[in-house]
């Protein structure tokens, strides 16, 4: 993984003395290195420039299509989703598009439900 992913020679460093960026990309390396069959990214280019991000995203695609791994990216970038194969999108808990990256579903939006919620919502 640290052939994919960029490194500042900072190995000795403590995270807090590391620029967002780099934890950024810490924590993306530390996550991929066991090649999960799935993982979550929430806001995983939030920090880093567009190139990296761009990098990033790429990466991410080489992943899914090379390891199989499943990559579920939270973000609020619109620029991201053209790196995407699907986007669910939620507006207050609840499903509103959750077709293709190039399609929306045809059908009424399903309702995303939580442990925590209570009561019927019918």
């Amino acid at each position: 993984m640290p052939g994919r992913v960029r490194f500042v020679a900072r190995l000795h460093c403590d995270p807090s003395q590391l620029a967002g960026g780099q934890q950024q990309l810490t924590a993306i390396a530390r996550t991929l290195i066991n090649r999960p069959p799935l993982a979550f990214a929430d806001e995983a280019t939030g920090n880093l420039d567009s190139h990296t991000s761009e990098d990033i995203l790429r990466m991410f695609q080489q992943l899914n299509e090379e390891e199989g791994i499943t990559i579920t990216l939270v973000n609020h970038d619109a620029l991201v989703e053209k790196h995407a194969l699907r986007i669910i999108q939620i507006d207050d808990r609840v499903i509103v598009d959750g077709g293709s990256a190039t399609a929306a579903l045809s059908s009424g939006p399903p309702e995303l439900r939580f442990s925590s919620d209570s009561g019927d919502k019918s």
